[in-house]
């Protein structure tokens, strides 16, 4: 094959130049993101529940709909979290099922749950979303003082923002908190019993006089005109004078008007509320499907949002508030910093221990060559280019050029001894000396990181990538050095007037030296290494462990967790406190809370409280110098508040939440049938860890 190669040495350079122009294409094309996203297979469903409480909740619903969904083929695992007003449960198939095979399983047995569980109650599937899907969030503003909030959410986000946002290829929901607009009928029971009205008369005239009914057309002259009886509520005034029954005694008739109030308002019993800078908001959270590019997917939101701007009633803002984008690219930059550093480097001291600019240049050449035949492969795959896999090509970055350091230095070394024979025989016979071992220490390298392809669940997702990026390349490393390096020598290596280079003498005599020493005290040698690794595996038993390492994403959340029976009004007079609080150090940008839930948003209620603090670069900081020094002074300012607080970082938040179901590093699960008995052991267990 290699003698193939060199004789068609014109066509293998034409397939390298091709390579490389590839290679480049798929970097360019690779998905972008943080992390490779962990979220095991799962379809979620969620049911609202007005008016029942934690236990009915699971009684009632919960329990039915897990009963029906464990049924399912390759399902694993099913999970549930039952809240006042809410059931949620999430169904774990097997790694490898297809999503969206998996999600209509789920489908055709909703209605076997719907028959399960009390009439009236609607189990609805979940976005076909990832735990890392939060791609974006904003808010709207009137600066006029036109809309309140109802407006701004019920007319301007439900009927303008929200279209353009979808339209954005990736989008599959948007996470609406605020308040819903609704106009509320107040009736008076002694109104009621003086004209003799019931509720469901009241409530029968409502529906009666809120239609639009077709009458078909009328032929005019002019041609056919579309006949509709218009009977839709535009205003309070049409409420007041619709009629509810005739008072046959009186003669005349019953309007609402007669018998409540009617105003406009919110509507009743939201869970959930958006603050930001100290005052409530109407916030949007936008989800991206499931396998999407992040990047791609957020610089489509950002320019749908610029769309957006520009047809909003005067005096209406939107505002852009946080994006996974900034992680993606911080993360992206330092990987391809750390690649071109190495690059440096490892080009600098191999120019020094070659001693041979040709010969340096010839292998430096491999290490580029080898990282774009890496993305190709990448990109063939459908792999991103995220903090895994890029960091598995800075972790190899020395290895990759191994395989062409042999194979040159080989190549130079028999050149430069001017053994007989044409160029061509010198280079063929060069690497078929070394290709036996180079393959060989490769493939033990290959080997080494096997064991993480066995790896399941959430860790594999996490840590697959890596290996699988980091033996690409070393196989890619392997085709350079074989096939192409050869040719790259032949057209530009000469032999030099000396083997080695002045730098690699000076190394050769002084380990010849090291060498003689070790031999002659071999065994206090022998020994020295045995004591020092058994040392190694103590110091490895007092080692603290942690999942992934922790990044700095540049924001911080603050996690409030008050009392149960707390009201809404209260949690956000808290969450206005703490981002009062925080907007005290100059180094914060902004901050903004969500409280509890919104109509589709996260298994929490009012007393859960997340309050986003956005930071300036991290160079900008004087107040602090590190995160978990501003923690610490943000923790004793907040500690006269009636919650429990913690601290953690977006990605870092969701990742935790995907390993152990809860938004925390440590999480302690209770098991049992009567709640106060579980109440009881949740104290004590507070206690003991407090």
């Amino acid at each position: 094959m290699l003698r193939m190669v060199l004789k068609f040495r014109l066509i293998a350079l034409l397939l390298l130049v091709l390579l490389a122009v590839k290679g480049v294409r798929s970097f360019q094309s690779l998905p972008m993101d943080a992390f490779p996203d962990p979220t095991p297979v799962q379809v979620n469903i969620y049911t609202e529940a007005p008016g029942l409480s934690a236990e009915e909740v699971e009684t009632l619903i919960t329990i039915p709909i897990e009963s029906v969904m464990n049924g399912i083929k390759d399902v694993e695992l099913v999970r549930s979290v039952s809240i006042p007003g809410l059931s949620y449960v999430s169904v774990f198939f097997r790694e490898g099922t297809d999503i969206y095979f998996a999600r209509r399983l789920v489908m055709e047995k909703l209605p076997d749950a719907k028959e399960s569980i009390p009439e009236g109650y609607n189990p609805v599937m979940g976005p076909n979303s990832t735990g890392l899907g939060n791609a974006l969030l904003y808010v709207l503003h009137d600066t006029s003082g036109r809309y309140s909030n109802e407006e701004l959410k019920s007319l301007i986000q439900r009927w303008i923002v929200r279209p353009i946002i979808m339209s954005a290829g990736g989008v599959e929901e948007i996470i609406q908190f605020g308040p819903e607009l609704a106009y509320l009928i107040v009736p008076d029971p002694v109104k009621l019993v003086a004209y003799g009205v019931t509720l469901q008369e009241v409530i029968d005239a409502l529906e009666r006089n809120n239609l639009i009914v077709g009458g078909g057309f009328f032929r005019a002259g002019e041609g056919d005109l579309v006949v509709r009886g218009l009977g839709r509520i535009s205003s309070v005034q049409d409420i007041l004078r619709i009629p509810v029954k005739v008072d046959r005694e009186r003669g005349v008739s019953v309007y609402i008007g007669d018998i409540a109030e009617v105003f406009k308002g919110e509507l009743p019993n939201r869970r959930g509320a958006f603050t930001m800078n100290g005052r409530e908001v109407q916030g949007n959270i936008v989800v991206k499907r499931i396998y999407e590019n992040t990047k791609e997917i957020v610089d489509k939101i950002k320019e749908k949002l610029k769309e957006v701007q520009d047809i909003l009633p005067p005096g209406v803002k939107i505002e852009h508030l946080y994006d996974q984008a900034y992680l993606t690219e911080k993360a992206s930059s330092t990987i391809q910093k750390a690649l071109l550093g190495g690059m440096v480097l490892v080009a600098i001291i191999t120019a020094l221990l070659m001693g041979n600019l040709r010969a340096s240049l010839i292998v430096i050449s491999s290490l580029p060559l080898t990282l774009l035949s890496a993305f190709v492969v990448m990109d063939y795959l459908g792999m991103s280019a995220n903090l895994m896999t890029l960091g598995g090509l800075a972790i190899g970055i020395g290895m990759f050029v191994d395989s062409s350091v042999v194979v040159v230095e080989n190549i130079y070394r028999h050149m430069s001894e001017k053994r007989g024979g044409t160029k061509f025989s010198i280079i063929l016979d060069s690497v078929r000396e070394v290709w036996k071992p180079v393959f060989f220490a490769v493939l033990i390298i290959v080997i080494v990181f096997s064991p993480i392809f066995v790896f399941e669940s959430i860790e594999g997702k996490y840590f697959k990538p890596l290996a699988l990026t980091l033996v690409i390349a070393l196989l890619s490393s392997l085709l350079i050095a074989f096939f192409f390096v050869p040719v790259l020598t032949f057209y530009f290596l000469k032999g030099g007037k000396n083997t080695y280079s002045t730098l690699m003498v000076l190394v050769r005599s002084a380990y010849a030296k090291v060498l003689d020493m070790s031999l002659r005290f071999r065994t206090p040698l022998i020994v020295g290494v045995a004591v020092a690794f058994a040392g190694s595996l103590f110091l490895f038993t007092k080692i603290g462990t942690e999942f992934a390492p922790e990044l700095e994403e540049g924001s911080i959340i603050i996690k409030a967790f008050l009392d149960p029976n707390v009201s809404l009004e209260e949690a956000k007079r808290v969450a206005n406190a703490m981002e009062r609080e925080a907007l005290k150090f100059p180094e914060v940008i902004k901050t903004f809370s969500t409280v509890g839930r919104a109509e589709k948003g996260e298994v929490v209620d009012v007393n859960y409280i997340e309050t986003w603090v956005i930071l300036k670069p991290q160079e900008e900081w004087e107040s602090f110098k590190r995160r978990e020094e501003f923690n610490q002074i943000l923790r004793e300012r907040l500690a006269w508040l009636p919650a429990s607080i913690s601290f953690t970082q977006p990605i870092k938040m969701r990742i935790d939440e995907l390993l152990s179901g809860v938004r925390a590093d440590i999480a302690v699960k209770i098991f049992g049938t009567d709640p106060y008995t579980l109440n009881e052991i949740a104290e004590k267990v507070k206690e003991i860890t407090e």
